[in-house]
């Protein structure tokens, strides 16, 4: 009798089925990670009297909780809220294995009844949702039904996730020696530069990373190469992308991470600090669609506010990028490549990679003052002593080796008489103005003719704006005279020195300047244009708090190719000192105008 209670005993553990208590374990995966849970559970095959059943999102609420009350062991991806909620609901918890995979910090979200009744992750299940690539999320389930259910199933170990490496988002190969891989691959000859594009080490698997290849695309019509890298930030600066020497490996970086860790901590600070490039912060969308962001006035939601911009604003991170969108098919999460975006990104990188190698005798800069509604008392910013501080920017340049075309050699006195005299914004209200500007000689014509082709170049969301609230060119009545635009600047051997152009005219001209929904008249595109396709400006220097273009209609985060400040600034360096109280304005600088602030302080007062 013995005998026959062992057996039966062996008999329901292995085979369930033969007394119709049949096992029945749940893999909820989650959007991020049901590609790799399609791949994973393919042809898997359990004892029989063990149903196995994956499910890739909470779409559909009806059968996620049909499919938790049925299960004895869940698996489920911890980071997804609608998992922990539907779990928290279900009846009968007590009775279930539950299993959540997740951050450390995930146990600190849960609800108390989840918290309660989940089974905390040992060395062995953390270190397969470490690397959650196909094979890992495979040995996970099979791990767990070994461990819960004692059904002896051959589970292979952990597969480890290299820290830190370059990975080719085509073939899927990774490289760990950095100096090997830069001794094998010393560049094509016609190469005009390298950029690092980081991200995080749980997209370095060959099948996540593939994502990349659009963006390492627009980067190679740049004649840019892009070398991806993934890992730990501070130990890619270290290791990866400084040389033995301490010289950078490549000339700029576009960074998907440094959103977990900010610049405050002393090991970061230095890392970018030696570093000593501009790095980028690319965007992707989380926690919305690609559609909802379009529809969106602000653009990207406020949880990428505190996700995506704060810590990499604080580590000195510029013009972050939206490069990405995210939908849902079939349940798994992909991205969705913004090739516009991508373009742009790809210009101005290339236009930061030559600002470097550049001799500065050919860099070509536009120095933008404030004179938003014309008149000849207005040349100022926000407590910037404004024509003094563009003798000492001029005179640096020059001392610097740039062409200031004798801008140096100018008082205060005598520069800011110059641009009262014929280096201003004019009014429609005073035509005469207008008159002497021009016969001053410090203006740039622009046929109407010419700035039709400009315009019609533009992304057409743009210009339907445009002309819906101005009509054609025809039609402007800013700074025009004889079918020309007319562009007040000084030039001065390499370097541009004009107003901000108008916003409008008459009315209430403070409200136009700040205006989100007034597209900009015909003059203004031809400022930047001309600063773009003529004087072909390297970078744009902004003098003091605050320009327009900043302001100009768009998206708040994650702007779009059509949105103003970007089709205006196109791949032109925006360079702006700014003061220092001035955060909330200063943030549009940022995230909008794509701006690199130099700070300044405030004025010190005193009793004379």
């Amino acid at each position: 009798m013995k005998h026959f209670f062992a057996i039966f005993l062996i008999l329901v553990t292995v085979f369930p089925h033969l007394t119709g208590a049949e096992k029945c374990a749940l893999f909820l995966a989650g959007p991020s990670m049901a590609g790799e849970a399609r791949r994973a559970f393919a042809g898997l095959k359990l004892p029989p009297g063990v149903r196995f059943r994956m499910i890739p999102d909470a779409s559909n609420n009806a059968l996620l909780q049909a499919e938790i009350a049925r299960a004895d062991l869940i698996i489920a991806n911890g980071l997804v809220l609608e998992f922990r909620n539907a779990l928290a609901e279900a009846p009968a918890l007590e009775k279930k294995k539950v299993y959540l995979l997740g951050s450390k910090s995930l146990r600190n979200r849960m609800p108390e009844k989840l918290l309660r009744y989940s089974v905390p992750a040992d060395e062995t299940v953390a270190a397969y949702r470490a690397y959650p690539c196909a094979a890992n999320l495979r040995n996970l389930v099979l791990y767990i039904i070994n461990k819960e259910w004692n059904l002896a199933l051959n589970v292979a170990p952990p597969e480890k996730m290299a820290s830190a490496g370059i990975i080719d988002p085509f073939s899927g190969k990774v490289w760990l020696d950095a100096a090997a891989w830069f001794a094998a691959h010393p560049g094509k000859a016609d190469c005009r530069g390298r950029v690092a594009v980081l991200i995080y080490g749980a997209s370095a698997a060959p099948e996540k990373a593939a994502f990349l290849r659009p963006l390492v695309n627009a980067f190679a019509k740049q004649g840019v190469e892009a070398i991806c890298f993934f890992g730990d930030e501070i130990r890619l600066i270290r290791e990866f992308l400084l040389d033995h020497n301490g010289r950078p490996r490549v000339d700029g970086v576009a960074a998907f991470s440094f959103k977990f860790k900010a610049g405050l901590s002393p090991v970061m600070q230095k890392a970018l600090q030696d570093l000593d490039l501009p790095v980028v912060n690319a965007l992707t969308l989380y926690r919305q669609t690609t559609g909802q962001w379009q529809e969106s006035a602000q653009g990207m939601n406020s949880f990428a506010v505190a996700f995506a911009m704060i810590a990499p604003e604080v580590s000195g991170l510029i013009e972050p990028t939206l490069l990405y969108g995210r939908e849902v098919l079939n349940g798994e999460a992909v991205f969705v490549p913004f090739h516009d975006n991508m373009t742009r990104l790809a210009e101005r990188m290339s236009k930061w990679i030559a600002l470097r190698k550049k001799l500065n005798r050919d860099k070509k800069i536009a120095l933008f003052f404030y004179h938003p509604e014309g008149g000849k008392q207005d040349i100022g910013a926000s407590y910037l002593n404004v024509p003094r501080s563009l003798v000492s920017v001029c005179r640096a340049l020059a001392e610097n080796g740039y062409k200031t075309g004798g801008a140096e050699k100018y008082s205060e006195k005598a520069l800011t008489d110059r641009l009262i005299s014929g280096v201003r914004n004019v009014g429609q209200w005073a035509p005469g103005e207008l008159e002497k500007l021009c016969l001053a000689g410090d203006v740039v014509r622009i046929p109407f003719e010419q700035y039709r082709k400009w315009f019609a170049a533009l992304p057409d969301a743009f210009r339907q704006a445009v002309l819906r609230e101005w009509g054609p060119v025809e039609n402007a009545r800013i700074m025009v005279k004889d079918e020309h635009l007319i562009i007040p600047v000084w030039q001065a051997g390499n370097v541009a020195i004009l107003p901000e152009p108008m916003r409008g005219y008459a009315g209430d001209f403070q409200k136009m300047y700040h205006s989100a929904t007034l597209p900009p008249p015909h003059q203004y595109i031809a400022v930047y244009m001309w600063l773009r396709n003529v004087f072909q400006a390297d970078a744009a220097i902004h003098m003091g708090r605050h320009g327009s273009q900043e302001w100009l209609p768009g998206k708040q985060l994650g702007l779009s190719a059509a949105c103003a400040p970007a089709v205006l600034g196109g791949d032109m360096v925006n360079l702006y000192p700014y003061i220092s109280d001035g955060i909330g304005e200063g943030i549009l600088v940022k995230r909008r105008g794509a701006g690199v602030i130099q700070a300044h302080l405030t004025p010190a007062l005193g009793e004379t």
